[in-house]
C-alpha cells in the first residue's frame, strides 16, 4: 500500500502545529533534535545516536514514546524503506521549578540557568496522554503498516542506556 498522501498530510499537520517531525534512517546524521537544549547547557550527548541505538535493539513494529531526563517526550516509529519518524520534543506536563532545580543539580548546572530552562520549557506544547494528537499519530502508523498498533511508553536513563538495551536483549532470549 502506498502511504505518500497520508504521510504528506501528516507532515503538513505537524508543521502547522509547530511540532518538529523528522524522517531519518539509521545512517543519517542530524544535529540538535532536542532543538539545541543540550548545546545550550553544554552537555555533550548526541541524542540521535541514542535513538539509533535504541531502534537497533527494540521491537520495531511499535510506536515508542520516549521521555528523556529533561522531561521531553519523543515518539519514534518505523516507516517503509528502513526509515523512521521522530516526533518531538514536546512536553506531557510543565516541569515545576522544583523539578527544574533538581535537573540543574543533577547535571551540575549553574543555578542561574533555572530561569532560562523555565523560559525554554514555556515554548513547547504540552500534549497530555489523552490528547487527540496521539490518535493522529497512531492512525498514520496504521495507514503505513495496515495493522493494529502496539504502543509502548518507556523512560530512558540516558547515562546507562546501553545497559538497558543489553538487559532487554538478554531478557528476550
Amino acid at each position: 500500500m502506498n502511504y505518500d498522501i497520508e504521510l504528506e498530510f501528516f507532515l503538513k499537520i505537524m508543521k502547522k502545529s509547530d511540532i518538529q517531525t523528522i524522517i531519518f534512517s539509521l545512517d543519517d546524521n542530524i544535529d540538535e533534535i532536542d532543538l539545541g537544549l543540550r548545546k545550550l547547557l553544554n552537555i555533550k550527548q548526541n541524542l540521535l545516536d541514542i535513538f539509533k541505538s535504541f531502534l537497533k535493539h527494540y521491537n520495531q513494529n511499535k510506536i515508542y514514546y520516549v521521555t528523556d531526563n529533561f522531561f521531553f517526550t519523543y515518539q519514534i516509529f518505523p516507516i517503509k524503506n528502513n526509515k523512521y519518524i521522530l516526533i518531538g520534543p514536546y512536553l506531557s506536563f510543565m516541569p515545576s521549578i522544583g523539578q527544574i532545580w533538581e535537573l540543574s543539580q543533577e547535571h551540575n548546572l549553574n543555578s542561574s540557568i533555572i530561569y532560562d530552562l523555565e523560559k525554554y520549557y514555556s515554548y513547547f506544547y504540552i500534549i497530555s496522554d489523552n490528547s487527540p494528537f496521539h490518535s493522529i499519530i497512531q492512525t498514520l502508523y496504521e495507514c503505513i503498516w495496515n495493522e493494529n498498533l502496539n504502543v509502548e511508553k518507556i523512560n530512558i536513563n540516558w547515562e546507562i542506556y546501553k545497559d538497558i538495551f543489553i538487559e532487554h536483549e538478554e531478557n528476550k532470549k
